[in-house]
Formats: structure tokens, C-alpha cells, sequence
């Protein structure tokens, strides 16, 4: 019976830590439109994901204020552009992320999610393609699931093995 109780309470103790705790999967959702023949991207991703990154510091995400994220527009945006290519036929596109004031946040899935306009300046409105690489580094797991309402509609699932829509 002692053994019992204290296997319980060995078990109980180690369900409070942290690393004990089951790992979240990590997704993100990228809508890809055209808007005067131009691409729009809305990346939906949760903020617990970039805290991972440590964009916003080393502070846990508990600790993150929506100041903090909004005064850590340079560092997204500097990720972003590192980590999000677009392209058309005639080479890169050049990404801008929107203005704060038109950030956003949603619940999704029990997290706490960004949502971050994202316009593309392409030279060409024919083959554009998204070559997708954010978050892979912190969460070996990560997926997109991409909602490509351009030229086709399609739905696709991005991931490290395959970080490339269309494929052409």
C-alpha cells in the first residue's frame, strides 16, 4: 500500500513539470489571395510558436505583453522576410508586413494566435510560388496548412520535407 502512495505521488509530481507536460503540435495558417494583381498572405500563427524563436526576448510566453509583440515589428518582420520567400516567373518578390494598427489576434485551437497581413510586390502576376522555412528551427514538428486562393484554388500542407506551393 505504501508503495502505492508514494507511486502516486511520484507520478502526481512528475505530471506538474513542465517538461512532463504533453508537447503541442505547432501549426500555422497562411491564406494566400491576389488583390490588383498583386499576392496578399494573412499568416495566422500562434504566439506561443514565436516566443519559441525568441523574438520577443527570453521571457516566457506568460510574460509577453501585446506591446512587447507590437514593439518587436522589426525583428518579425526582419524573420519574416527570412523565413517566407515568394516568388513569380520573373524572380523574388519583395514582402511587407502590414501596419500594426491591422494586426489582429484569435483563439485557435486552445492557443492564442497572430494574425499578420503580409502584402507581396511581384513583377509578374503569373507563377507564383511560396517557399515556406518559419518555425521549423524551434518546432521540428511545425506545419502550414496553406489556403491558395490565387490563380487556383487549392489547399496544401507545408512542411520541412516539402516548404514549396505550387511546385512548378
Amino acid at each position: 500500500m505504501k508503495f502505492v502512495v508514494l507511486l502516486s505521488l511520484l507520478i502526481l509530481n512528475l505530471a506538474s513539470l513542465p517538461e512532463a507536460k504533453a508537447h503541442k503540435f505547432s501549426t500555422a495558417y497562411m491564406e494566400v489571395s491576389a488583390e490588383l494583381r498583386q499576392p496578399r498572405l494573412l499568416w495566422k500563427v500562434s504566439l506561443h510558436d514565436l516566443a519559441q524563436t525568441k523574438l520577443f526576448g527570453p521571457q516566457p510566453l506568460t510574460q509577453i505583453s501585446w506591446q512587447q509583440v507590437i514593439a518587436h515589428k522589426e525583428e518579425l518582420t526582419l524573420y519574416i522576410q527570412k523565413h517566407i520567400a515568394f516568388t513569380d516567373k520573373l524572380g523574388s518578390c519583395s514582402l511587407a508586413v502590414a501596419d500594426t494598427s491591422n494586426w489582429r489576434t484569435q483563439q485557435l485551437q486552445q492557443q492564442l494566435y497572430l494574425l499578420l497581413p503580409i502584402d507581396a510586390t511581384c513583377q509578374s502576376p503569373e507563377q507564383w510560388q511560396i517557399g515556406y522555412q518559419a518555425l521549423f528551427e524551434t518546432g521540428h514538428n511545425h506545419k502550414l496548412l496553406l489556403s491558395w486562393q490565387a490563380s487556383d484554388k487549392a489547399q496544401a500542407v507545408l512542411s520541412k520535407d516539402k516548404a514549396i506551393y505550387p511546385e512548378y
